[in-house]
């Protein structure tokens, strides 16, 4: 697996007199008498305790500066029909995975305002539809951005929604800027203790369905594993599933386009079993989410939860205190 994002720090301890401890032999000089030899053994054996107290007590005692472990937070946001996932590290960063339609503006603007966001470590477009990367552009200007990702899909498909202006506006501030990079299968970003596993798709886009060559990712937390399928189809599932190198179980499920019929089929759910599964949803006349998938995913022993009907929905992830929602 390529991993794109691991900083890892060492400490090199160099040993003097190379690498072996000096052999110092202390010896009664003649004529010392036994009142003084006897003072200096009751010193010295006075000191061995205290030092063996003191390491006791570094033992016992935090150290400075050190943590317990922190909690990952999960944060479907609520802005209509579209996908914009914030993610809380442990260590207090912030990813964001897509950020919905450019109506969603405001909405998301209150949200990181909410949640004190100023900045952020990732910035993720899980492929170039514009219920997904709507306010990518708007985001980076308003947002100080460390990492730009996206699939690399070439945008040749336009409508009144994304259109040829947009579309050259992302191009040149978001694919254009020096920390855009992109993502394919067996990538990883490492991110302290947390890490983000690209599942899908492949080098080569092999399909022009867009929502096929959306960006999967297997986001990990100590015991904990988030799926996170963006607007993945059942053609895109078979292909992944068809691979069999994955485990695709996991805890959480964002379910994939919105809850539509053509996504989220029944061996790809089995494969997944997630205990909660998110529909991030609005309006629309399409008919999302299928009552067929929600009925399959209740089945399979997930509890289903809706931004249209439950607004933004959080989980909270701790590994001594499990998930709260």
């Amino acid at each position: 697996m390529r991993e794109i994002m691991n900083v890892q720090r060492q400490t090199s301890l160099r040993q003097g007199f190379g690498g072996q401890a000096p052999n110092i032999e202390r010896r009664t000089p003649p004529g010392l008498d036994k009142a003084k030899t006897s003072h200096f053994q009751f010193r010295t054996s006075n000191l061995t305790k205290i030092f063996l107290i003191l390491l006791t007590l570094s033992f016992l005692s935090p150290v400075a500066g050190a943590q317990d472990e922190g909690a990952l937070e999960l944060h479907f946001i609520d802005i209509g029909y579209g996908d914009a996932i914030l993610i809380k590290s442990p260590a207090g960063g912030y990813i964001l995975i897509d950020t919905g339609y450019p109506e969603a503006k405001q909405k998301l603007t209150s949200y990181f305002k909410e949640q004190g966001v100023t900045e952020l470590d990732h910035l993720i477009m899980t492929h170039p539809h514009p219920d997904h990367l709507g306010n990518a552009v708007a985001v980076r200007k308003n947002l100080k951005i460390k990492r730009l990702w996206d699939n690399g899909q070439t945008i040749d498909q336009f409508d009144e929604q994304l259109t040829k202006p947009m579309v050259k506006e992302y191009e040149e501030r978001f694919r254009g800027r020096s920390d855009y990079r992109v993502l394919k299968a067996g990538d990883s970003i490492r991110w302290g203790d947390v890490s983000l596993e690209i599942l899908w798709p492949p080098d080569l886009l092999s399909s022009r369905d867009w929502n096929s060559n959306s960006l999967v990712i297997m986001l990990r937390y100590r015991g904990f594993k988030a799926l996170l399928a963006a607007d993945f189809n059942e053609r895109g599932e078979r292909e992944l599933l068809k691979k069999g190198t994955t485990n695709l179980s996991s805890d959480l499920l964002k379910v994939g386009h919105h809850g539509a019929g053509d996504a989220t089929g029944p061996a790809f759910v089995k494969a997944v079993s997630p205990r909660w599964a998110v529909i991030s949803v609005g309006a629309n006349l399409r008919g999302y989410p299928s009552p067929l998938v929600i009925r399959r995913l209740e089945e399979a022993g997930a509890k289903v939860f809706r931004t249209d009907r439950d607004g933004s929905i959080s989980f909270r992830y701790h590994p001594d205190d499990g998930m709260e929602k």
